[in-house]
């Protein structure tokens, strides 16, 4: 990241900070959703199959659409490190690929930190053994008071763990955390829909193998387009349950959802060809760059409306602590600020000053990062 001159964007960002919360701010439940993009971008794809309920609004959203990620096929500690630190991994040359490692443990400031500030209790849910990726390092450095891997959730730690299983684990785990007198922010990562897709078959149901083969005339296209529609359906039934869950009741609550990037396909690899970047009323993201997210709340105060709107996943926490009535505080300001005045992306800012002033701010003035 270069230098560069921060004096009006700290000037605009520090006018949004507000230490104190004008109440009890919301619960903020966020999972990461493994390989979720939207099918309906995959070109050809009929409504009977790719159309689903988890992407529309429904009456609790309070913002959605297509997520701009930094990483295709993989990476999802990559997505994780942008999401915690509001910057992205390539802000760090050939070094960000291992950001987990030689970047993460050094942070000092990122949106959970933030929350923490603000009076939350912050928990990491992990489907996966906590030195994955040196995952349990990488989140102590993000701020986490608890860190609770597959072993600790009891778990198999395989990537076959069924959503189900961990979205049980995720209530169970909030349940006891709302006992307390603290804000609960509860971040959880799901792992059933890893690729490879189209390659275990036997536990695809044959109908929907046999739908997509009509649309699909290329057998391995047709069997991860079968494949993925069935994990997808799969998440979606969770995730209505979860959503339920979180924002009944008289509790303040925000839950949210996004997915870390799309899947290689790498045994079907022209499925990548038909992937198409789907277009709002705020702008697009790069086809293969494009996953999706959706923020609800069970405060009827809108954020960003119902519409879909492009947002890069940098600029998520702004919005998820805007959706909370989170306390501003510096870190946050600028995560908002920057959203603001780009337009919701980052590498596509429509003000590029801002987008340098934004990750030098970060990185000087509010000495971010830490690093060897």
């Amino acid at each position: 990241m270069g230098a560069a001159d921060t004096g009006a964007f700290r000037s605009a960002s520090q006018k949004l900070i507000s230490r104190r919360a004008k109440a009890r701010p919301a619960d903020i439940v966020v999972f990461l959703q493994e390989s979720q993009f939207n099918p309906a971008a995959i070109a050809g794809c009929p409504k009977a199959l790719c159309t689903f309920d988890a992407f529309q609004a429904h009456k609790e959203t309070r913002a959605r659409g297509p997520l701009q990620v930094h990483v295709f096929g993989g990476g999802t500690w990559l997505t994780e490190f942008s999401f915690a630190t509001g910057v992205p991994h390539t802000a760090f040359g050939p070094a960000g690929d291992f950001a987990p490692f030689n970047v993460a443990p050094g942070v000092q400031r990122s949106f959970v930190r933030s929350l923490k500030a603000a009076g939350y209790r912050t928990i990491a849910l992990y489907p996966s053994r906590g030195g994955l990726m040196n995952g349990r390092a990488a989140y102590a450095g993000y701020g986490f008071d608890e860190f609770l891997d597959a072993s600790e959730l009891g778990l198999s730690g395989s990537f076959d763990t069924p959503d189900a299983l961990v979205h049980e684990a995720a209530r169970r785990v909030l349940a006891r955390a709302r006992e307390g007198d603290q804000p609960v922010f509860l971040f959880v990562k799901t792992i059933f829909n890893h690729g490879e897709h189209g390659v275990r078959m036997g536990r695809v149901p044959p109908g929907l193998v046999a739908e997509a083969s009509r649309h699909f005339t290329a057998p391995a296209e047709a069997e991860n387009v079968a494949d993925y529609v069935w994990r997808t359906r799969e998440f979606e039934r969770e995730l209505s349950g979860t959503r339920s869950a979180v924002l009944g009741g008289d509790r303040p609550a925000v839950f949210a959802w996004f997915g870390d990037h799309q899947p290689p396909f790498a045994n079907a690899v022209g499925l990548r060809q038909r992937i198409q970047s789907l277009p709002t009323e705020s702008g697009t993201v790069p086809a293969h760059y494009q996953t999706w997210y959706e923020v609800t709340s069970n405060n009827p105060r809108p954020v960003d409306g119902q519409g879909a709107r492009v947002l890069d996943i940098v600029f998520l926490p702004g919005l998820l602590a805007q959706a909370a009535d989170a306390p501003l505080d510096e870190w946050l300001a600028a995560n908002v600020s920057a959203r603001v005045q780009c337009g919701g992306l980052l590498e596509a800012c429509r003000a590029p000053a801002v987008r340098e002033a934004y990750l030098s701010y970060l990185r000087a003035d509010l000495d971010e990062f830490k690093l060897p």
